[in-house]
């Protein structure tokens, strides 16, 4: 029985001595003959050229086993499979094996005839004789493409998505990704479902890519059909992004399900989501409304947060609600607005374990980092606040070390620290300061809430934001106020694709305008701007 806390992995470079390791040993047992290694020493040493091609298998930190399997002209060559004497007839094999036939492609082997009838109860039939320096094989073979009616060609698809014939599907060249739900999403969604409609996943299990992998590689999804989990224990996702829209709360035991990647988006309305978590996962991403997820079971290599947060710089700190179990995660990034409501970082002494820190944005109580004096890794970007932030002494372990389009200041100040570092303990890793910015350029770059727009409508809104915020400056009674701000909503009308989002965003820019400077001589309180905003606007 395979090991339950078995992970497979990609192999790195800090594997090369254990998979040294259990090739000699595994060889060893299976040649049953330390004569042949007396006489061939060369055959008992593994070739670190395959590393880039090796799939290993890990329980706990012990690598248990590894495969490697290289590609050669439509097929996968099956250089290597050896699991470790101590680990064999537990499952270990066959797992690598089932991982490697995942990729979809056809798998050859000249197999050790000592190891001819695993290979056939692992599905692998002889095709042949292959001659090897220790003589003649048997040439296996293990068919594990998609079926011959699979789908790899562009064109359009009837498909049985919600029912018979349901939607259609189009297949350009070159798109491996795939959006899914409800219609007011418009063009955002290439297929549309009602978000409660029970949809059958397994209508992609004929599509593949040219090279034969599962398609959609990419997967984007909206709704409450969870059932893509189960679809995922035996079809591979590579990179999900579920936006769950839910009458009511929902547990979801995902720990069977294959992905690579997860990415959950929490809108602030329906039912809480409660998911167990799938093993292996390599990256898990959470935004929105964090109030509402909690995950259980395997964590993810790395975690990204991005939280709701206001529109305001000067909105109190957002702090972070209880995540769980997500506390235990290694590596974590954090991503906010950079002139956005700050993120205390007093969340971070919930992270025992962070080795690696990513900061994206606006953050407050940078002074707090250090305490976590274990980082070997540190990023921070769109950073317009960074006075705070210590020394980079406090990080004793600290290998890499990046900060990009930073405030001006501190990142001057970093750069040197940089340099003193290098002189007592060099970098091992990536260590740079690059774009320092002046406090003006953060105001043109992310001041105005249209940086999400389309390029034509944001031209439109920042010309009429420019003619309001000028015609302002002269303004000397709250009635020419009134008018000057009512002439900007109004000027919105007539637009097309002004929709909730876009909504939002010029009411903000109505606020924005309203502290802008004037000549009145009192303030425009906020709940008056947004009466004439309403007041004007029909969308």
């Amino acid at each position: 029985m395979m090991p339950a806390d078995l992970i497979i992995r990609n192999a790195v470079a800090e594997d090369i001595h254990a998979l040294r390791d259990v090739f000699l040993r595994a060889s060893l047992v299976n040649e049953d003959g330390s004569d042949l290694m007396a006489a061939h020493p060369e055959w008992f040493v593994w070739d670190d050229a395959m590393l880039p091609f090796a799939r290993v298998a890990v329980v706990g930190e012990r690598v248990v086993g590894f495969a490697s399997a290289r590609p050669d002209d439509g097929f996968l060559e099956l250089e290597d499979l050896f699991t470790d004497p101590d680990w064999m007839r537990q499952g270990v094999a066959s797992a690598l094996v089932a991982d490697i036939a995942r990729r979809g492609l056809r798998i050859e082997v000249s197999a050790n005839p000592l190891a001819l009838g695993f290979y056939e109860s692992a599905g692998f039939v002889v095709v042949g004789v292959a001659g090897t320096e220790g003589g003649p094989v048997p040439r296996m073979c293990l068919d594990a493409r998609p079926p011959a009616g699979s789908i790899r060609g562009e064109g359009r698809y009837s498909i049985d998505l919600t029912g018979p014939g349901s939607h259609t599907l189009v297949l350009e060249r070159g798109v491996g990704s795939l959006s899914i739900g409800p219609s007011h999403l418009g063009k955002k969604a290439d297929l549309h479902v009602a978000p409660d409609a029970r949809i059958d996943w397994t209508v992609f299990d004929t599509f593949s890519t040219p090279a034969g992998s599962p398609w959609p590689r990419y997967l984007h999804y909206a709704g409450s059909d969870a059932g893509f989990f189960d679809w995922a224990q035996r079809r591979p996702i590579e990179e999900m992004t579920w936006t769950p829209l839910l009458p009511a709360d929902m547990e979801v035991d995902a720990s069977r399900s294959k992905l690579n990647g997860l990415h959950i988006q929490i809108e602030p309305y329906g039912g809480r989501l409660t998911l167990k978590l799938p093993k292996g996962l390599n990256h898990l991403s959470v935004s929105g409304d964090l109030s509402r997820f909690s995950a259980t079971g395997d964590m993810p290599a790395s975690l990204t947060i991005a939280p709701h947060t206001g529109r305001r710089r000067s909105d109190p700190p957002f702090l972070f609600p209880d995540l769980g179990e997500l506390h235990q995660v290694p590596s974590l990034a954090l991503q906010n607005a950079p002139l956005g409501q700050p993120i205390s970082l007093a969340c971070l002494s919930r992270f025992p374990n962070l080795v690696s820190l990513r900061l994206w944005g606006n953050f407050c109580d940078m002074n707090l980092l250090a305490r976590h004096n274990r980082l070997t890794s540190l990023e921070l970007r769109f950073m317009p606040e960074l006075e705070d932030l210590p020394s980079l002494q406090a990080w004793a372990s600290l290998d890499s070390f990046i900060a990009y389009n930073v405030e001006e200041a501190a990142g001057k100040r970093l750069r040197q620290e940089i340099k003193i570092r290098a002189k007592t303990r060099p970098w091992t890793g990536h260590a740079s300061v690059s774009q320092l910015r002046k406090p003006e350029w953060w105001t043109t770059e992310f001041g105005r809430p249209f940086s999400s727009w389309s390029k034509r409508l944001a031209k439109l809104a920042n010309e009429a934001y420019d003619l309001a915020q000028a015609n302002l400056t002269q303004a000397r009674s709250l009635a020419e106020a009134e008018s000057i701000i009512t002439a900007f909503a109004a000027r919105f009308n007539t637009l097309k694709g002004i929709e909730t989002t876009e909504r939002e965003d010029l009411g903000e820019a109505v606020w924005q305008l309203s502290q802008s400077d004037h000549l009145i001589g009192r303030p425009i309180a906020e709940e008056m701007a947004r009466r004439w905003f309403d007041s004007a606007r029909q969308y």
